[in-house]
């Protein structure tokens, strides 16, 4: 046989070869995908039912998608059903949020503020939320919806990133919309700013501003933000936060007496 020959059917089989290496390769991811997805769908599938069930509506998927949160910079899984869109974390499968696709507004809700209380606590425990969260907002927000908010306490102050806020009828028993915020606390400074100082520092720093122009003061948890100046830091401060007779807020760091933010309430 000639040579070139040789080389011919060499380079045919090992051609042949690595179509083989590749094909077998391609099937193998495939099948690999095809049984990562599925394990997926069939996680999702469980914790929609898990979730769902205490709300008492049909918990069958319709549809799934899947996309970036850019405010938290998560993955999530928005998981369509009947009536409700339920997002997930991509990763942890855990609830970020769920909200009813047509609210049923057809009962303005008449219940006692006691009675709004006893129905939320109570769907809330149903659902395995956290239970380290504490109520500490209870309104109604329109003459069919009330808003809950449950927070987690430091030290008697309560986080309003580290949350779940609920919006729901109790005469539909209804959840409307509901929505968990998980960013905690994790500063440890000590508060060694008193409101007196903390007054005073904002006078020091803002024009216009004097121990006169202040109605109010507040210890809280706030987020830096650059309504004064540019500010990069956007950690959770444990701060006071001064309201202005044009209720304006200043926040006003509890440790350093740093202006690290502030609102306005009119805007």
């Amino acid at each position: 046989m000639k040579k070139y020959q040789k080389i011919s059917i060499l380079i045919a089989v090992l051609f042949s070869l690595l179509i083989s290496i590749v094909y077998a390769a391609t099937e193998n991811s495939s099948s690999l995908d095809e049984e990562a997805e599925s394990l997926t769908e069939a996680a999702i599938s469980s914790q929609i039912e898990n979730i769902l069930e205490p709300i008492g509506t049909n918990s069958t998927i319709r549809k799934i998608e899947a996309f970036d949160d850019k405010m938290t910079d998560q993955k999530i899984s928005k998981v369509y059903t009947d009536n409700y869109i339920v997002s997930l974390n991509n990763s942890t499968k855990q609830l970020v949020g769920i909200y009813e696709k047509e609210a049923k507004y057809n009962l303005k809700t008449t219940v006692t503020k006691e009675s709004a209380r006893e129905f939320i606590t109570s769907k809330y425990n149903e659902m395995n939320l956290p239970s380290e969260y504490t109520l500490v907002y209870l309104e109604k927000f329109d003459d069919y919806v009330w808003e809950a908010d449950f927070q987690k306490e430091y030290n008697g102050l309560y986080n309003m990133y580290e949350a779940v806020k609920v919006f729901f009828n109790p005469e539909n028993e209804e959840i409307v919309a509901l929505t968990i915020f998980n960013d905690p606390y994790t500063e440890t400074s000590e508060t060694t700013i008193s409101s007196e100082e903390a007054v005073s520092r904002a006078a020091n720093s803002i024009d216009n501003i004097n121990s006169e122009s202040i109605k109010d003061s507040k210890l809280t948890l706030i987020k830096g933000n650059s309504f004064y100046k540019e500010n990069k830091d956007k950690t959770i401060h444990k701060a006071w936060v001064l309201v202005t007779q044009e209720d304006d807020q200043i926040f006003v760091d509890a440790a350093s007496g740093e202006i690290i933010g502030g609102d306005s309430i009119n805007d």
